[in-house]
């Protein structure tokens, strides 16, 4: 792994595993990673939308796997890294992208809703994280990224911010700013790194289409209303910053919370 002059990273060494891969940004994150020469493992509990990108990718050149995962199933997650060590050999990056998001007003927010928002966002990443880290803490270290893996969460400002209709969300990101400061400390001398990602805008992904309804009922506008409120970014751009984060040698950016690379601050 390396960082060319004009900062774009060459992963041509490296092994990844994408949760959440199926669609929206996870599919944006994987097919870069993919087109930069990484061998990915894609995981999401929708297999066929995993497969179709899979199929795609191998059809561009790039080494690619499709994996039926529920992260907030231990037994599924460690099939997962098992079955990606027996087939690449080491797993070098994983980036956590998985989550569900649901829109209520706090005071009638399912309890049920919020335990299932709980479980995919934070028990999820919790399991993909220690298990990764076990398989890590056995390999070597890479000489092109001088470390044993890197370890990449998808947050959310939704932690750092009061939204009443987001409770549940909001408070699964912040969990999870919490987990990675935890890992990034106990990781460190394992040379493993983790970084907290944030997209620094709403990305029109399969997570905003999902809650954007929600959100427009909840705040009783439409989703037309809804959207002329919000700043519009990319998947491409969280692409981008997931591959200069990984290009990144050693243990730099650990404990970090990155929203770009000129926007950059301890988790």
């Amino acid at each position: 792994m390396s960082v060319s002059p004009d900062g774009a990273g060459e992963l041509t060494d490296c092994v990844a595993i994408v949760t959440g891969a199926g669609r929206g940004i996870g599919a944006a994150i994987a097919t870069e990673l993919a087109h930069r020469g990484a061998a990915v493992a894609l995981a999401d509990i929708d297999a066929a939308a995993v497969t179709t990108l899979a199929d795609h990718l191998r059809a561009s050149g790039g080494p690619a796997e499709p994996f039926e995962v529920d992260v907030a199933s231990e037994t599924s997650v460690q099939g997962l890294v098992s079955t990606c060590l027996a087939r690449f050999g080491r797993i070098d990056l994983v980036v956590n992208n998985a989550a569900i998001i649901h829109a209520d007003p706090l005071i009638d927010l399912p309890a049920a809703v919020f335990s299932q928002v709980m479980q995919v966002n934070l028990v999820g990443p919790f399991n993909v994280m220690r298990a990764v880290a076990r398989a890590m803490a056995e390999q070597s270290v890479s000489p092109e990224s001088g470390r044993r893996g890197l370890i990449i969460n998808i947050g959310s400002a939704a932690a750092d911010i009061a939204r009443p209709f987001l409770a549940a969300y909001g408070a699964s990101k912040a969990g999870l700013n919490h987990l990675s400061r935890s890992a990034a400390v106990a990781f460190a001398e394992l040379q493993i790194g983790v970084t907290v990602l944030y997209p620094a805008l709403t990305v029109r992904s399969g997570t905003w289409t999902q809650v954007a309804q929600q959100l427009a009922d909840a705040e009783g506008l439409t989703a037309a209303e809804l959207e002329a409120t919000r700043e519009f970014g990319d998947a491409q751009t969280v692409a981008d910053n997931v591959v200069w984060i990984a290009a990144t040698p050693g243990l730099e950016l650990t404990g970090q919370l990155v929203e770009g690379p000129d926007r950059v601050r301890p988790i």
